[in-house]
């Protein structure tokens, strides 16, 4: 008897984003500015392994589901936002805007508090989508309920925002050399 196969491998992989010098992913700000992402990483995308890929797929699948429960029936989900600051496009997905509040939805490892790139990437979006506070949340599931619980809060803070676009200029001048040198030293070889 045949056997049904279907490679699912480019699927999870997708369509590569196109990435620009100045074009800057608040999800990935925090690691870039904090050095954890190399330039090289930052222009050509990391190399996530396929089971990374796999999780990244069921969180986004658990995102759907939440932001189909009666509780976000009110807001707006997935609102993309590109803020272009000093010649910068700061680029933000929020996962959920209510009038007053933004909700910033984390699905994978569970953990008692929000992480510091979670924080401020939530932080960031106060000031991209002019909101007073976002909320961090995660779901929790047993056999009795399922919830979301806040593993963060983060207000809005415009001095703070300005400061980390200073930082973003800084890192841009530097992926503009490395752009440069790195663009010579292919060329050369």
């Amino acid at each position: 008897m045949k056997k049904f196969q279907c490679n699912l491998t480019d699927y999870l992989r997708g369509e590569k984003r196109e990435r620009k010098l100045n074009r800057f992913s608040v999800s990935d700000l925090y690691y870039l500015l904090q050095g954890w992402t190399s330039l090289e990483e930052h222009i050509n995308g990391k190399n996530i392994p396929l089971m990374q890929l796999w999780d990244m797929k069921k969180g986004e699948q658990k995102h759907q589901w939440i932001q189909d429960s009666p509780q976000f029936k009110e807001m707006e989900c997935e609102i993309k936002r590109v803020c272009e600051v000093d010649g910068l496009e700061i680029v933000g997905r929020a996962d959920a805007l209510a009038k007053d509040y933004g909700v910033e939805i984390k699905t994978g490892k569970a953990r008692e508090t929000a992480s510091r790139s979670q924080e401020y990437q939530a932080k960031m979006y106060c000031t991209m989508f002019e909101k007073p506070i976002f909320y961090i949340v995660q779901p929790y599931i047993n056999n009795e309920m399922a919830y979301l619980k806040t593993i963060g809060v983060v207000e809005r803070d415009d001095k703070w925002f300005q400061k980390q676009v200073e930082k973003i200029k800084l890192k841009y001048e530097e992926l503009k050399k490395w752009n440069i040198k790195w663009n010579t030293n292919k060329t050369s070889t």
